[in-house]
């Protein structure tokens, strides 16, 4: 892996851009709340990659909008994926994170049942963790990564606004 800072409005952004048409062919927002100057120090693909799943797994099996949320916490960046479907229920739940699980064994084409497993092994490859809060409103799989430097804009480049020109020449002698 290749940890970089990332901003997690513009990862969450992404994936919801990714996504909206499908979810609006259900008739399903997608929505996005983060902090503007919340990072987090992780591999842009992977994290890509797990956010994709969790927001494929939101709109195939899920119920409602789709709800992208992420917000500073005391170990890390927890980034949320929601949606207001029926849930795992407790069985699932317990099992959700293993290779190979599926919702129901009978269902054919609806993936092999590896799209959480890899989530999981991303989070824990990154320090971080995956897991399932199910409330009576929905279902959560929360994403605990670690949280990169504080997002801050680029000091302005003294070329840019002339000052380079009035300080004075460092010609070289002879």
């Amino acid at each position: 892996m290749r940890p970089e800072p990332l901003p997690v409005g513009e990862l969450l952004e992404s994936a919801r851009h990714r996504f909206i048409d499908r979810a609006a062919e259900r008739g399903r927002a997608i929505r996005v709340e983060a902090p503007a100057d919340l990072v987090v120090l992780a591999d842009e693909l992977r994290v890509r990659q797990a956010l994709a799943n969790l927001v494929d797994n939101a709109i195939r099996h899920g119920g409602g909008d789709i709800d992208l949320r992420a917000r500073a916490a005391r170990d890390g960046v927890e980034i949320d994926v929601s949606d207001h479907g029926a849930g795992f229920g407790a069985d699932l739940a317990a099992r959700a994170f293993e290779r190979f699980t599926r919702a129901s064994e009978s269902r054919s084409g609806e993936g092999a049942g590896l799209g959480l497993a890899i989530v999981q092994a991303i989070a824990i490859g990154h320090g971080g963790s995956a897991t399932i809060l199910e409330g009576a409103d929905g279902t959560t799989v929360r994403l605990v990564l670690p949280a990169g430097p504080p997002d801050e804009p680029e000091a302005p480049d003294p070329a840019a606004s002339g000052a380079a020109a009035s300080a004075p020449s460092q010609a070289p002698l002879i």
